[in-house]
């Protein structure tokens, strides 16, 4: 994980249609049905239908989604973060 230091992590959700996240540090994968953040309190999962990314700052740690979600998830592995690298990692190396 990478080594930002933890700051208030706040997660808006407003009618199970649109979430915004201010502590996103990676996208680690997305489409339609799934989204996997990194973020300085675990991995978080966002599961759902029809989700789209609709703002997405990394130098800010700013991510907002709209979709029909149904459930939100932290995973502490962190052999599974220190294994892999962000989708947008890869794109913006």
């Amino acid at each position: 994980m990478d080594n930002k230091s933890v700051t208030d992590q706040r997660l808006e959700l407003y009618n199970r249609g649109n979430l915004k996240i201010n502590d996103c540090i990676d996208v680690h994968n997305f489409n339609d049905e799934t989204v996997v953040l990194e973020t300085s309190l675990g991995m978080l999962t966002i599961n759902g239908e029809d989700l789209k990314i609709e703002k997405l700052n990394l130098e800010d740690g700013e991510i907002a989604l709209n979709g029909n979600i149904y459930a939100i998830n932290y995973d502490d592995d962190i052999d599974f973060m220190e294994k892999s690298s962000g989708f947008f990692s890869k794109i913006f190396k």
